[in-house]
């Protein structure tokens, strides 16, 4: 990087993914810039630089190994190293400390008695609040939604003889299949005592999934022609399980996604008959339709 380069940029002035810091910042304070910029999309933090844009250089002799040991080591978890460069300025330099997005977000500032998460929102950066804590160790891969509880669903909601059928005939498993097993797998969510239905059990299991998960259903809408209209064909809902269940006697309830194709089947597909064989030509691939 060149010393127009450096310019350039503190011209543009700090934004979502440029910071200016002083070469006599505090640990913790330039961890909040790394932590921030982590947290988000990542960004550029330039150190011995004034938040007007003067130049007053790094003095530190041991600066890139301050930054590690201290402001990472110490301030910074998990860990994350950005791209570290100096750039000579007209007798002084600049720290020029490059963070990428994380991949294990949500990133915190340690201190004594807490520990902090911040984001980046234009040229600050704050404390991140509850819905975005939540988000970070969702896309952080720590929380999944699916995961979450359905409240004043409790286990017997479900479908019992659709999810033994699931574990022990599809799955194969030969323990019980109580509610710690449940819970383990994240099909209920809660303490014992007050266990509720995660939405994924609940949409996998539920009798009626629409009942709690208004989005669970699928709208089926057939139009006559190419545009929407207030004419339909055909416009129901579909609201079962989105997983099938096999009787002894081999007959089988369709889950929602079968139900579905089915009842487009007479407008996206027709018979014919070829040498006394009964063939079905489709508009569309069935498998893209069930996707």
């Amino acid at each position: 990087m060149l010393q127009t380069e450096i310019l350039a940029l503190i011209e543009q002035g700090e934004g979502a993914a440029l910071e200016f810091k002083r070469d006599d910042v505090r640990p913790e304070s330039l961890a909040k810039e790394i932590v921030a910029f982590a947290n988000m999309n990542g960004g550029r933090i330039l150190v011995g630089v004034e938040d007007d844009g003067a130049v007053s250089g790094v003095q530190r002799d041991n600066f890139q190994e301050w930054l590690m040991d201290v402001v990472i080591g110490r301030y910074v978890s998990p860990y994350i190293l950005p791209n570290y460069r100096e750039v000579a300025m007209d007798g002084s330099k600049v720290a020029v400390l490059d963070v990428p997005m994380g991949t294990t977000k949500p990133y915190q500032v340690k201190r004594k008695d807490r520990v902090d998460i911040y984001v980046r929102y234009g040229n600050v950066s704050r404390l991140a609040d509850a819905v975005q804590v939540t988000r970070l160790f969702q896309s952080g891969g720590h929380l999944s939604a699916e995961r979450f509880p359905v409240h004043g669903a409790g286990v017997d909601e479900l479908d019992k003889e659709r999810y033994l059928h699931y574990f022990r005939e599809i799955l194969k498993h030969d323990e019980n299949i109580d509610e710690e097993f449940l819970k383990l797998r994240g099909f209920l969510a809660g303490e014992q005592g007050n266990l509720h239905c995660s939405y994924f059990a609940y949409a996998l299991f539920a009798t009626r999934p629409g009942i709690r998960l208004p989005k669970a259903p699928v709208r089926v809408t057939v139009f006559p022609g190419l545009d929407k209209d207030y004419e339909m064909i055909l416009d129901e809902m579909v609201d079962v399980p989105y997983v099938a269940l096999h009787s002894p006697l081999g007959t089988m309830t369709q889950p929602i996604h079968e139900q579905a194709v089915n009842m487009l089947k007479p407008f996206i597909s027709k018979d014919y008959v070829v040498e006394r064989v009964r063939e079905r030509e489709w508009d569309y691939p069935p498998e893209a339709v069930k996707e």
